[in-house]
């Protein structure tokens, strides 16, 4: 037999936000996030294993304080810089 599930997540913006370095991981980007994910799972029991498949999405507000937008930070870490 199979298992669903429905996943909800959250994630509030506390503390204080700062800008780092791309090579840097910060603790959090200023801005509420909630998840939203299906999981369908199923044991092999009595062996030792299971599988899980889980689909979901993440619905992210922008940082209104700071502009701060994740698209153009994460295609930085991704693209080489032209020679000027």
């Amino acid at each position: 037999p199979f298992v669903g599930t429905l996943k909800l997540g959250l994630k509030a913006p506390i503390g204080s936000f700062r800008d780092v370095p791309p090579e840097a991981v910060s603790a959090s980007d200023g801005q509420w996030d909630f998840d939203v994910v299906a999981q369908v799972g199923r044991s092999f029991w009595p062996v030792p294993l299971y599988a899980n498949v889980d689909l979901g999405y993440r619905f992210r507000q922008e940082n209104s304080d700071t502009a701060y937008d994740e698209t153009s930070r994460t295609e930085s870490l991704f693209t080489t810089p032209r020679p000027a």
